[in-house]
This record gives structure tokens, C-alpha cells and sequence, in this order.
């Protein structure tokens, strides 16, 4: 089986595909656009959540704990 893709996490995602097509002097491939269901953004609880579509419709979370609570609460899973 050959896999062919990457997956980045950044905070300027252009920026990391400018600087890719730069140095591999191949212009980068977007395979699907992504439904934005929440911007980032911090719960009462404490976690930083992101909520998304993928390509087949199901609902993607992100979260990290970013208050000392959640730290303490979510931080080991």
C-alpha cells in the first residue's frame, strides 16, 4: 500500500504551502475543502475546540486544554 499525502497542523497554513512549493518547486495539491462548523475557540471548560467537516460529512472535534483546570483535569488523555 502506498500512501501519498501529508497532514500539517499550523497556524498559517498558506505560509507552510507557499514555503513547500517553494523548495519542492511543485505546486501543492488541495485535495477537498473543509466545512468550518467552529472557529477555534475557548470553552467554559477550559479546552481550546475546533469543530469540522471532513470530505464524507462527519463531524471532526479538536480540542487541547489551555486553562490550568483543564490542564489538570484532560491533560493525561
Amino acid at each position: 500500500m502506498k500512501f501519498a499525502s501529508t497532514r500539517l497542523v499550523a497556524r498559517d497554513i498558506k505560509a507552510v504551502v507557499g514555503f513547500y512549493e517553494k523548495v519542492t518547486h511543485r505546486a501543492a495539491q488541495w485535495l477537498a475543502p473543509v466545512d468550518v462548523v467552529m472557529e477555534p475557540k475557548t470553552m467554559p471548560w477550559g479546552n481550546r475546540a475546533a469543530l469540522f467537516r471532513d470530505p464524507e460529512g462527519t463531524l471532526v472535534s479538536l480540542y487541547t486544554p489551555v486553562m490550568e483546570a483543564a490542564k489538570q483535569r484532560f491533560g493525561t488523555r
